[in-house]
């Protein structure tokens, strides 16, 4: 909904809550309350995490950037003009903050036309693998293209000198976000806290491609680096346990209810290596990550789908998220109706863990309807137009144990 239309009503009803206009948006803002509609949302999604009846669903309608804004990209473009260690002054921090909040809450009014099972949680609190790596090693941040990477890996030989350190620049960063993000949260949406990568990909990340070599020359460093990488989130963490005040209830990633302390975790290399290496350098520390912290939300791509019963074996895991790649390889959803044992297997792995399943086009629906029926799972559609949106939820609805 475009800002000249919202500023020409009168009133706006969502759900049964009406919206006062005011002289200007801002008076809107703070007369809005959307804890009703973030608390019925709350209490359907606990009652699917709750219990394991065949047939739960949660549906979200994909929102073509009418969702919660991306921090990352939010941010990008400062990050990318200043040195980080230049934005690290408590009045800056938290006037920057403070104007991505009052964006995500005008992004609520959009949000909520969508009568969906999602929940406005904020995507990330960090901002790319490049930040991300840097806050691990100290290493120099490239920007380009709405991403950035880190421009030197650290040698095998190098990895001893690493360390947990709590001067580094983006540490400090992200534990000065978080703490103006609690100042001037007001119950109306949830936080997702530090995005990680799962250790394996931090490994990868630091050391470059040679790692899927050393794997097989010399597994045990690889596993010693893995485990480093494990450590230094539950130390970061654990950072921000004791130095941010937070709300109990108010965890969310990808629009998910989550435990208070489970982390999102990026865990695309799965996707690379055999199910045999994933049991061996992922599995083992992703475990030991979630069970550490209180429990994980798992993402990796459909071009490992082959790796669905490994990752529903990782300990602590509480969402099991699947990315859809195509076009770049068949469809997700093409592949789950076409192919029986990948089928099979996700129907299976979504009893030990719910499976959430990204980006399905709705043309897919009507044909995934009985699959979803024999499983448990979160399905975010993209839909090309308002009414497929709405047929789209009436379907669900339809089908749906969870009511």
């Amino acid at each position: 909904m475009e800002r000249s239309f919202q500023k020409a009503m009168s009133f706006l009803i969502i759900g049964g809550l009406r919206l006062t206009k005011e002289k200007d948006l801002a008076g809107v803002y703070k007369e809005a309350k959307w804890n009703h509609l973030i608390q019925s949302r709350q209490d359907k999604q606990k009652v699917f995490f709750d219990r394991k009846e065949k047939g739960d669903l949660l549906l979200y309608i994909n929102r073509y950037g009418r969702g919660i804004p991306y921090v990352a990209y939010y941010f990008y473009s400062l990050l990318a003009n200043k040195d980080v260690s230049e934005l690290l002054k408590k009045e800056t921090i938290e006037e920057i903050t403070l104007s991505y909040v009052n964006q995500l809450r005008y992004s609520l009014f959009s949000f909520y036309l969508l009568d969906d099972d999602m929940l406005p949680a904020m995507t990330d609190v960090m901002f790319h693998i490049g930040a991300m790596t840097s806050a691990m090693t100290g290493g120099k941040v490239a920007f380009a293209s709405q991403t950035n990477w880190c421009k030197e890996h650290v040698s095998w030989e190098g990895i001893d000198s690493l360390n947990f350190n709590l001067e580094n620049p983006w540490v400090q960063f992200a534990l000065m976000f978080h703490q103006a993000l609690w100042k001037f949260w007001d119950e109306d949406f949830l936080i997702a806290g530090y995005w990680h990568q799962s250790p394996l990909d931090a490994a990868w990340a630091i050391a470059g491609s040679s790692i899927f070599e050393k794997m097989h020359t010399q597994p045990k460093q690889v596993q010693k680096l893995v485990n480093w990488c494990c450590d230094w989130s539950i130390s970061m963490e654990n950072l921000l346990k004791d130095n941010v005040e937070s709300a109990n209830g108010f965890r969310g990633i990808a629009g998910t209810l989550v435990p208070d302390g489970a982390v999102f975790v990026n865990g695309d290399p799965i996707d690379l290596i055999n199910p045999n290496f994933a049991e061996i350098f992922d599995l083992p520390y992703s475990s030991k990550l979630f069970t550490t912290v209180g429990g994980g939300f798992y993402h990796h791509h459909s071009i490992g789908l082959y790796q669905v019963p490994v990752v529903s074996q990782i300990e602590g895991i509480f969402v099991h998220h699947i990315a859809n790649d195509y076009p770049a390889t068949p469809d997700m959803a093409s592949v789950i109706i076409d192919d029986r044992k990948i089928r099979e297997q996700v129907i299976k792995a979504s009893f030990i863990t719910p499976i959430y399943l990204d980006m399905i086009p709705y043309t897919y629906i009507d044909k995934l309807l009985p699959i979803l029926k024999e499983g448990r799972f979160i399905l975010e559609v993209v839909c090309e137009s308002p009414p497929d949106a709405k047929e789209c939820i009436k379907k669900i609805k339809n089908i749906n144990n969870l009511k």
